[in-house]
């Protein structure tokens, strides 16, 4: 009887279905808590929505996510939240496979590298929600499987498509591109890659293009985020807090010392034109230079996660790489943080859930406050602050657009602001997401009473620039 060997066991062989597998099960919960927690998946279930119901292309924001609206508009009004987030969870099941096959040409630390990539706590956070990250990622992760495999044009085509789910990572041409320079192929591959994700790129942004032309286009991405201001100082902060915090603080500080202690092996690796280092290394700057000019959401940093792995397989031996996954994947679920959140940041050693129990914590509450609507017993005239926009509103059965009036209208077009009224037929119980202080006695003024919802109230303050007691705004708790 044939038996199988040490090398040939039942996890060797199937450790990758169990895996994915566990993949699948730890992303469940997430299925069916709405689109996400950030506003942005909510604004693109609504164009994918729009899409669907009148033909009509509505961008979500600019400047402009093309490919993953249409391919939501698919599953948004048949499925709802529930199959929008399962396509995003299909397509991370594709990224970790595709991961596996490349870290298998690739790493020494393969087993580690595929845990470490499929539980780091941001693609957890983001694989089972209606967001374009993962979609973008996959797209990256196949062009750099294609060029490994020296098919230049495929590889210029999912490059092309990586940045129809997520402009910003088209920038990711630098690190693949450099990988064909270290690889010494034909330099005429550069040339073909270049034209090919700039032909790709161009035909899925033809949307935009055709409703907006090349200068509106860009002048109305400019305006729409004209709004973004990030003093210097304030940049740097955000930027090295979000940074470390994108792994984790423990996990960044054995990274920062693994790196350190080994840097003689990365040395080492570029004199002798190392492909993997060179644009591992060049990959993760490429993408930290990006995260500088806007350091908002730490998701922002996804793409530079497969260069960073890569290198930390290069350059760990195995036993800190063992102790790099394991806090990688801890992060997710706890983490020591410097900033205390109360009323009001402060700094001070925190220890809270880590990212994937907070996206599922914000969640759920997020659904529980658009229930809560159909139950607030308030004045006849009211106006109550959510924070939020379409995730407030979209599919929300208890409101609706507000009536026209002089009130609406001023608040509407100064602000851009979406107002609501309940859906039982309550004109004068407002919803807005914010209100800025002339505006809180604007609506004062006319009657109103303002108030704001709990988890609103520190972003409201943070955009608004006054405190919610401060103008006597009373808080409701859920």
């Amino acid at each position: 009887m044939h038996r199988l060997s040490s090398n040939d066991t039942f996890l060797s062989r199937y450790w990758l279905y169990l895996v994915l597998s566990a993949v699948v099960f730890t992303r469940v919960p997430f299925l069916w808590t709405g689109y996400g927690a950030d506003a942005d998946a909510w604004l693109v279930a609504n164009s994918a929505s729009t899409l669907r119901n009148t033909g009509t292309y509505l961008e979500s924001r600019l400047p402009g996510y093309p490919l993953h609206e249409i391919v939501s508009a698919l599953f948004v009004p048949s499925g709802g939240a529930p199959l929008s987030n399962a396509a995003t969870l299909v397509a991370t099941l594709i990224a970790v496979y595709i991961w596996n096959s490349i870290v298998q040409r690739l790493a020494r630390h393969q087993k580690m590298l595929v845990i470490a990539f499929a539980f780091s706590p941001v693609i957890w956070q983001h694989s089972a929600v209606t967001l374009d990250y993962m979609w973008s990622l996959l797209a990256i992760l196949l062009s750099l499987h294609a060029i490994l495999k020296q098919r230049i044009v495929l590889a210029g085509i999912a490059l092309g498509i990586a940045a129809g789910f997520r402009p910003a990572n088209l920038v990711a041409v630098v690190p693949l591109l450099s990988l064909i320079i270290a690889q010494r192929m034909d330099r005429r591959q550069l040339l073909k890659l270049a034209f090919v994700t700039c032909a790709t790129t161009t035909a899925v942004f033809l949307p935009l293009v055709i409703k907006y032309g090349i200068t509106g286009w860009f002048t109305a991405t400019r305006e729409q985020m004209s709004d973004v201001h990030l003093e210097p100082v304030m940049r740097v902060a955000a930027f090295l807090y979000r940074s470390i915090y994108f792994i984790g603080p423990l996990t960044a500080a054995v990274a920062g010392y693994v790196l350190f202690v080994n840097r003689v092996v990365a040395v080492r690796s570029i004199r002798v034109r190392d492909p993997i280092i060179l644009a591992s290394i060049i990959g993760v700057v490429t993408f930290l230079l990006l995260f500088l000019w806007l350091p908002l959401e730490r998701a922002y940093l996804l793409p530079a996660l497969p260069f960073l792995l890569l290198l930390m397989d290069r350059c760990s031996p195995r036993r800190a790489f063992s102790v790099f996954t394991v806090l990688l994947v801890l992060s997710g679920l706890v983490t020591v943080d410097v900033i205390q959140v109360g009323n009001r940041r402060a700094f001070g050693v925190n220890v809270h859930e880590g990212m994937v129990f907070e996206e599922l914590h914000n969640r759920t509450q997020m659904l529980r406050e658009r229930e809560a609507v159909g139950s607030y017993s308030l004045p006849e005239k009211a106006i109550v602050m959510t924070s939020d926009g379409p995730s407030f509103w979209f599919e929300n059965p208890h409101v609706e657009p507000a009536g026209d009036s002089s009130l609406i209208h001023s608040l509407s077009y100064s602000q851009g602001h979406f107002l609501l009224t309940q859906k039982a037929g309550n004109p004068g119980l407002l919803f807005v997401a914010y209100l800025k202080q002339h505006e809180v006695a604007l609506v004062r003024e006319a009657g109103y009473q303002v108030y704001c919802l709990a988890r609103a109230k520190q972003h409201v303050e943070h955009v608004t620039g006054y405190a919610i007691d401060s103008m006597s705004i009373s808080v409701l708790e859920q």
